[in-house]
């Protein structure tokens, strides 16, 4: 491990929440894509970021979505 090096556990909530234009899940390569496209925040603003997609991603078709997961990430930096 270095300084600045970045480490995040979470598990499928996240990924598993239904959304977006069709209706359907959010995805886990869709997530580690949002995870990477942030990798240059902090986390506070990384947090914040992960909140609004998933917000937007539960409420772009229309209707809001219920949330169908427990939601747990878990980032730290070295």
């Amino acid at each position: 491990m270095t300084k600045g090096d970045k480490y995040y556990l979470f598990f499928d909530g996240y990924s598993d929440q239904f959304g977006g234009p069709n209706g359907k899940k959010f995805m886990k390569k869709k997530y580690k894509n949002l995870l990477a496209q942030n990798s240059s925040s902090k986390m506070k603003d990384k947090k914040k970021n992960l909140s609004i997609k998933l917000q937007e991603w539960m409420g772009s078709n229309g209707s809001e979505v219920e949330q169908v997961d427990d939601i747990t990430i878990f980032g730290i930096e070295i």
